[in-house]
């Protein structure tokens, strides 16, 4: 009997480990985020050869909405009307032909429980405080670049002197 009991414990710690990596495995390490579209990040924000832009020319509404939005059809409308011999941007003028919106994944988030207005964070800091550098992304990253948890920000709101008040963030 006593032979057994330790090939037992550890057949059920190693199944409770896979149960336990099963159920909650996709929170500590989620899956790698695809998107519709490669789009190339570096080539859109550089000024030389690229277009330029700036976060806010397609994220329209971090400046007056918790979330900050993904690019609707009509940003990319504005300037691409030939494919070329791209695929990626064969893709994107399937979309466009068809005036439908692209199916971007979201890779950051907020919990329901949490205020946060982009607006009063944007003034204060860059946006690769929080993202990443998404400037110098030629593909989407397939999650997040920059962990964000209530470490992350408390960190933040200490180095910054702003409140650590838990009301002043959570619902």
């Amino acid at each position: 009997m006593k032979r057994l009991v330790f090939p037992v414990f550890l057949v059920v710690v190693i199944g409770v480990f896979f149960v336990v990596g099963g159920v909650f495995g996709g929170i500590f390490f989620p899956p790698k985020i695809e998107q519709p579209i490669r789009f190339d990040h570096k080539l859109h924000v550089v000024k030389t050869n690229g277009a330029g832009m700036k976060c806010i020319n397609c994220h329209k509404f971090y400046l007056t909405q918790r979330n900050s939005g993904r690019p609707s059809i009509e940003v990319c409308k504005a300037c691409h009307d030939n494919p070329g011999k791209d695929p990626d941007k064969a893709k994107l003028m399937k979309f466009l032909d068809k005036d439908q919106e692209i199916p971007w994944k979201r890779i950051y988030y907020l919990r329901d429980y949490v205020r946060y207005p982009h607006l009063f964070h944007t003034d204060k800091i860059d946006c690769v405080v929080c993202h990443g550098p998404m400037a110098d992304q030629t593909s989407p990253p397939g999650a997040r670049m920059v962990k964000q948890n209530m470490s992350f920000c408390i960190d933040c709101h200490k180095s910054r002197g702003a409140t650590t008040e838990c009301t002043s963030c959570h619902k």
